[in-house]
């Protein structure tokens, strides 16, 4: 089926389709020693090959988007997800990208999950080297429009 645009971050009945695929994607990690064969999907759907170590949390965004019939960025790198999409306001189901959360690593990316005062909890690939949901310190949101949805 061809891919198509998404529609206001409200509105259909449920969740976005892509959450509903990443929630049946929890708990998908990687393999030692080995590559697990769903991880090599996800770096697959950006153009990317093995090993499954390879950073793979916006190639794990890009293959639900994809997946479920909406257009990705098509990056493998976290970068490569600025600016895609439209900026909305924080939603279930949003793109959310972060900076780097430690010296030297690229930024986060995942989909959100729930908020707190101080957190986004993201449902995202290679958490701790799985799919998981996690909490992510709000301070380290991208300062330009960190919250994504598809055309």
């Amino acid at each position: 089926s061809p891919l198509r645009g998404g529609g206001a971050p409200r509105g259909g009945p449920g969740p976005p389709p892509w959450m509903q695929l990443a929630i049946m994607e929890l708990g998908v990690h990687e393999w030692n020693p080995g590559d697990n064969p769903r991880i090599l999907e996800y770096l697959a759907s950006v153009g990317l090959g093995g090993p499954d170590e390879t950073s793979w949390c916006a190639s794990f965004v890009n293959w639900c988007l994809r997946k479920s019939g909406f257009n990705g960025a098509n990056s493998g790198m976290v970068s490569g997800w600025f600016g895609w999409g439209r900026a909305i306001a924080p939603a279930y189901g949003a793109i959310v990208i972060f900076q780097p959360l430690a010296a030297g690593a690229s930024g986060h990316i995942g989909f959100v999950h729930a908020l707190d005062e101080k957190n986004v909890w993201t449902l995202s690939g290679n958490s701790k080297n799985q799919v998981r949901i996690a909490a992510y310190p709000k301070s380290k949101l991208i300062h330009n429009a960190p919250y994504r949805w598809p055309l």
